[in-house]
């Protein structure tokens, strides 16, 4: 017959990886979230630029995204495949799994460093392929997305309060002339 402390060891075993894979599933189910709500809110973002290009001159919107910690940069460009660095808008982007992505989109964001194109791409911190929506004006960027916790302060502050880290973007989308609509960051 076992003893005593086989049970309570077994029991512990057993519980841990109870737990393991409850926390596992609940956060990979949070994680699906965010992302879902990140993309609903490219969606609109990409639906109001649209709005503003078939409006006329001068015809802006001034709206608030939100958006999680999973965002990487929102950026515009023009091209969105390639096989060489070539094809894409060299040296600001470089290909990569065959998508032109951004060389170094933290800089990108913090230099406030101005992206053109007719297509208005997301991409996630933990995929390297681009989510991308076609706008039928040129478009004039300037990126955002979520910085890490070493570069933006706010960012660490929300994580040592538990809040999560979600960042809020107030942007201005103005139609500049027939063709052409500017997408700002309000600060």
């Amino acid at each position: 017959m076992p003893e005593t402390w086989v049970y309570v060891a077994g029991g512990v075993v057993i519980g841990m990886l109870t737990f393991a894979i409850a926390y596992t599933l609940i956060s990979g189910y949070v994680k699906f979230n965010e992302k879902q709500n990140d993309l609903k809110e490219f969606s609109s973002l990409t639906s109001d630029a649209k709005l503003v290009c078939y409006g006329g001159k001068d015809n802006f919107l001034v709206k608030s995204y939100t958006f999680s910690e999973n965002l990487k940069i929102i950026y515009a460009t023009n091209n969105i495949s390639c096989s060489y660095d070539a094809d894409c808008n060299y040296p600001l982007e470089r290909c990569e799994n065959n998508f032109c992505l951004l060389q170094k989109p933290v800089e990108a964001i913090m230099n406030k460093q101005f992206s053109f194109g007719k297509n208005i791409c997301l991409q996630f911190k933990d995929e390297t392929e681009l989510r991308c929506e076609k706008i039928v004006c040129n478009v004039s960027f300037q990126p955002i997305g979520v910085l890490p916790e070493t570069v933006d302060i706010w960012a660490a502050v929300s994580k040592i309060l538990g809040r999560g880290n979600y960042r809020n973007f107030m942007l201005n989308l103005t139609k500049e002339s027939f063709d052409t609509i500017n997408i700002t960051l309000i600060e």
